[in-house]
């Protein structure tokens, strides 16, 4: 494994057998946010469900990740805060829960 610092910014690379490979990017990571009031983000734009599931089955493909993140995660979940969760399941696909927007949008 080695750490690259190009211009400022970390790059991770692992290497497998010889052969390296960049970390996954943010192509390979959706981010899903449920608002309070049930209002889905995705990647930071309003979305719908289908969107959404629409976009873990490709993520799927690219064998990539979720990061997801509820507004007010001690109050009871809004319907669509449940089947964003189920989707991410169905897939299952590896998800990060975030406890803050900033650790959704990976500033934390």
């Amino acid at each position: 494994m080695r750490v690259l610092s190009i211009g400022g910014i970390l790059i991770l690379i692992i290497c497998i057998g010889g052969a390296c490979q960049k970390f996954p990017d943010s192509a390979t990571v959706t981010r899903i946010k449920v608002a309070q009031d049930g209002t889905i983000f995705l990647n930071g734009s309003k979305a719908s469900f289908e969107d959404v599931k629409k976009n873990l089955e490709q993520l799927k493909a690219n064998k990539g990740r979720v990061r997801y993140f509820r507004e007010n995660p001690q109050g009871e979940a809004p319907t669509q805060a449940m089947s964003v969760m189920k989707a991410i399941a169905d897939t299952g696909l590896p998800i990060k829960l975030c406890t803050s927007e900033e650790d959704l949008n990976g500033t934390q």
